[in-house]
Formats: structure tokens, sequence, C-alpha cells
């Protein structure tokens, strides 16, 4: 049986056929994140001898942010009224992993709340994996990631905060707050442009 490779971001794309149901169904904004630093997740670099980052990952994870990019641009001119916000994961994660001080309290950026292993980024946080020890920070709101892939509650309500209303180096071309402000003139005016 033969296979067919299909290339981010055209019409077969697994996102843009999401997007068009959405857009028949009469759905005209969307809200979309990149994808984060695959390769610097904590769960990658602890397979790795030296503990960095995976460059391979992390350049796969900026290719398909690249084809988003330009799929979501060419939807708002192909699809009527289509709009989009586009948050940039990959950019903050990396900036709050690089200096968790800046960012509303947390303190620990290279490392996790629950697992054990190096940066606490062994996956078995709860005693109910493969590795079943595993320490438990006393507060995890110090933290930006709560186990080795995902960000703790106070580390989601900053970045929420930011997708909400962050500025266009943030999300765009409009943050979550003026996508959803925006009207359907603005919309004929934004397309007709």
């Amino acid at each position: 049986m033969a296979t067919r490779r299909v290339r981010p971001g055209t019409e077969n794309s697994n996102l843009t056929k999401v997007f068009k149901v959405i857009h028949e169904k009469g759905g005209r904004k969307i809200g979309i994140t990149t994808l984060t630093s695959l390769g610097c997740l904590l769960a990658v670099r602890v397979e790795r001898p030296d503990n960095t980052c995976d460059e391979k990952l992390n350049i796969i994870s900026s290719l398909h942010d690249k084809a988003l990019s330009k799929k979501l641009q060419d939807l708002t001119q192909q699809w009527e009224g289509f709009m989009y916000s586009k948050f940039e994961l990959q950019t903050e994660l990396t900036k709050q992993m690089k200096n968790p001080s800046k960012y509303g309290g947390l303190k620990v950026g290279n490392s996790a709340c629950c697992g054990t292993g190096p940066f606490r980024a062994i996956n078995s946080c709860g005693g109910k994996r493969e590795t079943r020890e595993f320490e438990l920070c006393e507060n995890p709101n110090d933290y930006l990631f709560f186990d080795p892939y995902h960000p703790t509650e106070a580390a989601n309500l900053q970045l929420a905060e930011l997708f909400w209303e962050g500025d266009s180096t943030v999300a765009s071309p409009y943050n979550l707050k003026s996508l959803f402000q925006v009207t359907y003139i603005d919309i004929i005016q934004h397309t007709t442009q």
C-alpha cells in the first residue's frame, strides 16, 4: 500500500481540516498556540547524556510554527471572515524557563515540581508508572512545570493572561480579548484591505 506524504499547512493537513469544519459550522475566530520548544522539555533533556536541549526537535517545532503562521495568514484571505489569534507559547515558555523570577513569583524554571531524577524530569509523579519513586515540591506555584511536560496552574494562569491581553509580540495579529471584541464590520474591512 502506497502512503502519501502531506506537507504541513496544505489543505490536507489535520489542522486545516479542523479549521475548515469549524468555519463551515459558522466559527470565524480561532485562538491557537505555537508549539513549545519540544527539544527543551525536561523529559527530553533528561534522556540526553549532557542534559541539554535537543536542537533537532527544536528545529522541527520551529518549522511547524512557521508553516502554521503561513497557513493562518492564507486562510484569512481564502475564507470569509476567518480571523485568528496565535500565541507564541514557544517564546514565552523559553523566557520563563531561563528567567522564572521575572514572571509573577515563579522561582524554578528548570525543574519540575513532581517527578524524580535530574530536574525531576522522569515522569513518576503519583507513583503509578514504571518508576514509582517521586519527589513532590512544597509549593507548586514556585515552579514553571508541575511535571516534566505540563506547566503549573500558576504558570498556566500567567500564560493565559498573556494570550488574553498581551501585546503583538506575544499574541498576533490580535490577542484573544481584541479578537473577540472585533465586530463583523471590522472583519469585512480587514478582509477587503
